[in-house]
């Protein structure tokens, strides 16, 4: 029997559908490795159990960097993992395709679809993320107007512009929302001699808005690196976005620059249809008005935006004959 499945392998979260939807899986992206065989043990949700079951022998490991891939081989295996998860086995045919960024190379691509067909894939097939977030917007990317598309990702951030069913020019940044929270965490090291934990760092900056900047506080706990005691500081929202907008500027600036190659006729549609918004960071407050300021052109958001590249893959699952093989 043959199964399909689309599967957009993220920085922070992997996802995987079948064609019908009926299997959707949300796992996060972290490995359990086995440190005396260097294999896979569990991945997900499943690899925290892991390390309680085998204290000292594995460990956690987060494979995708800045959206790709640091070990082609592991990568493959955690592929396999969440297809099994997800209903594949050796026995029927599968056909996978998965999401890539605009600089993935056609090497990396056919070293990953080698190693997933030697874990009993049939067939491998890739779409350029931006491509597949436009299907699932219904862009009409395919007629001779331009179309724009931001992906605002935990690793990586990604602007393409769209015409004719093909990728006129882009921008792949190895910065995303994971960046701020690093920054966050380095500035609360440096000013207030706190460690504080990545995941209060991310919930920061998923919580907090622009509203009374001057006045509204957040209370940071962590501990003090000097004494190693639990300590608390309150810090206002002002000094935490002089911090997130470092960032946000860096990945501002390189969006823009894709303006500057595209062809003037493209630029005049992207007037009229926009800047189409994607990814976990777009949610992050305000950002829609400062995109909207730097690029001098209207901006779109969307209520769910982190599930479009995933839901453009599963569409185009119907045309997975028609693609090129990697």
């Amino acid at each position: 029997m043959s199964k399909y499945f689309a599967v957009d392998l993220g920085t922070s979260l992997t996802k995987i559908s079948d064609k019908s939807r009926k299997k959707y899986l949300i796992e996060p992206t972290i490995a359990a490795i086995d440190m005396d065989s260097s294999k896979l043990v569990a991945f997900g949700s499943d690899a925290l159990s892991a390390i309680e079951a085998k204290p000292g022998r594995v460990k956690i490991f987060k494979p995708v960097r800045h959206g790709q891939i640091e070990d082609l081989n592991l990568g493959a295996q955690i592929v396999s993992c969440v297809l099994r998860k997800a209903g594949h086995t050796k026995f029927g045919r599968s056909y996978v395709l998965v999401s890539t960024y605009g600089d993935s190379t056609k090497v990396q691509q056919r070293a990953m679809a080698r190693s997933l067909k030697e874990a009993g894939v049939h067939e491998v097939r890739f779409l350029e993320s931006a491509i597949a977030a436009s299907v699932d917007l219904s862009l009409p990317i395919g007629e001779p107007v331009g179309n724009m598309i931001v992906i605002l990702g935990a690793g990586r951030c990604e602007a393409a512009v769209l015409s004719l069913g093909s990728i006129v020019t882009s921008t792949s940044l190895a910065v995303g929302a994971t960046d701020i929270d690093s920054s966050l965490k380095n500035h609360f090291i440096r000013k207030y001699n706190i460690n504080v934990s990545t995941l209060l760092c991310s919930h920061l900056r998923e919580n907090i808005t622009r509203d009374n900047q001057d006045s509204n506080t957040h209370t940071i706990v962590g501990y003090d690196i000097s004494s190693g005691e639990n300590v608390s500081v309150d810090v206002r929202a002002v000094e935490l976005w002089g911090v997130i907008d470092d960032v946000l500027s860096q990945i501002i600036q390189g969006i823009t620059q894709v303006l500057t190659s595209t062809p003037p006729d493209i630029t005049n549609d992207l007037c009229q249809s926009g800047v189409h918004v994607i990814g976990g960071l777009a949610r992050l407050d305000g950002l829609e008005g400062m995109l909207a300021n730097a690029m001098e052109l209207p901006v779109h958001t969307y209520a769910n935006p982190e599930t479009h590249v995933i839901g453009g893959l599963r569409k185009s699952l119907s045309h997975f004959s028609d693609m090129t093989k990697a």
